[in-house]
């Protein structure tokens, strides 16, 4: 039961991500930072919340290579106010006690378009992912999301966004 809870904690982390990518004038939390290289980059705060989940043991009896989470929720702004949604589906991919790793794909859907997003993590761990593109007005977007674990099934995500080179 552990490794369930560990994996949907992973899955909410990386679907959240996304989520950044939407335009300035939601009320979403955003700023602009520069970075060492002079470069500026996009910074927003959001939290998801996973809605559904199931876990698919099709490698075995949890946790084994192949098993499967998909997920899907909501994506929240500064005032707790619902501002998207995302599905996402982790897989185990190594598990050699104590460790598990799982490698994740999201999607986020909002009205100006679709985010991809990707990670491989280590379960029960704050991940780091990649924003790795986008449709609509999200074409041509990267950057990096980091995950906190609020518990209750949510996450502080913190998005910084760059453009793709």
């Amino acid at each position: 039961m552990m490794v369930r809870r560990m994996r949907a904690v992973g899955l909410i982390g990386v679907a959240a991500a996304t989520v950044l990518l939407a335009p300035a004038e939601s009320s979403l939390a955003a700023g602009v930072e520069t970075g060492r290289d002079g470069k500026t980059a996009k910074v927003i705060k959001v939290t998801n919340r996973l809605t559904r989940v199931r876990v698919l043991e099709l490698g075995g009896p949890q946790p084994s290579v192949g098993n499967e989470t998909i997920g899907s929720g909501d994506i929240l702004d500064a005032r707790g106010k619902v501002i998207g949604s995302f599905a996402v589906e982790c897989t185990v991919t190594q598990h050699e006690p104590p460790v598990t790793m799982l490698q994740c794909l999201s999607v986020l859907d909002l009205p100006e378009g679709q985010i991809m997003f990707h990670s491989r993590q280590k379960a029960g761990e704050n991940p780091t992912a990649a924003v790795t593109g986008g449709t609509g007005a999200y074409v041509g977007a990267g950057g990096t999301a980091t995950f906190v674990d609020l518990g209750n099934r949510e996450q502080a995500v913190t998005i910084t966004l760059t453009a793709k080179r």
